[in-house]
């Protein structure tokens, strides 16, 4: 497994969630973990061919979640309402930038 910190991804076959997913695989010190219900979709295999950690989740199913978020630093998505992060950090010296 490769080092860095993680996000995870909700949502990535989506506009605005699969953009997030572009720009933190273009970041050096990030990894990046997405959720499907069928890691064997062609959207799922296209992910993990291009550096993405694609992790078999439900997000109705919490018992799921807790291996899907382990390790992570960062969570985005529209399904994650109550708990989606705004504050990125998004170089590895810890500056910060606002995406909304």
């Amino acid at each position: 497994m490769s080092s860095g910190k993680l996000i995870v991804v909700v949502g990535a076959a989506g506009n605005q969630c699969g953009s997030v997913v572009s720009t933190f695989l273009s970041e050096p010190c990030w990894r990046v973990r997405t959720l499907t219900y069928n890691a064997s979709s062609t959207k799922a295999l296209d992910s993990a061919s291009s550096g993405v950690e694609v992790i078999c989740a439900n997000i109705d199913d919490p018992s799921t979640l807790t291996p899907a978020f382990d390790r992570a630093e960062l969570g985005k998505g529209p399904e994650l309402r109550d708990t989606e992060v705004t504050t990125c950090p998004m170089a590895c010296n810890g500056t910060t930038d606002q995406h909304k």
